[in-house]
């Protein structure tokens, strides 16, 4: 799991946590294709390409080092009313498909956790 944050001042998203030892130190610019997507669907989206997935044709490619260097299966939005404050790239230990889509509904409740503390860390700043 790797946990990307806006960077206000840079004007992207860049990583501040990660369950992989080093840190990817990949970036994602706010206007990318992964970055809309989310903000966009505003719930998980996995990220397991198939040949006929047109629609994420773009998060593939551009957004393709950031999901290898996460090792990335699916991605998990944070936002709050106003945007998209940061996202989870997780992997799948197991690569297990049928385990993965199980998972979604408790990756949404991790993120409003997760979206939860942001926020109050932000208040504090």
């Amino acid at each position: 799991v790797t946990l990307f944050a806006l960077d206000p001042a840079r004007g992207d998203f860049t990583v501040v946590g990660s369950t992989i030892l080093p840190s990817p130190s990949e970036r994602v610019a706010l206007e990318a294709p992964l970055a809309r997507e989310l903000w966009a669907a505003k719930r998980v989206i996995a990220l397991r390409g198939r040949p006929d997935d047109l629609a994420y044709i773009p998060i593939y490619v551009e957004n393709a080092k950031q999901i290898a260097a996460c090792e990335a299966v699916c991605a998990v939005p944070l936002t709050q009313r106003d945007g998209l404050i940061g996202f989870l790239l997780c992997g799948d230990p197991e690569e297990g498909n049928e385990k993965l889509a199980g998972t979604m509904p408790l990756l949404e409740v991790v993120a409003q956790m997760v979206t939860a503390r942001l926020t109050s860390l932000e208040g504090r700043g």
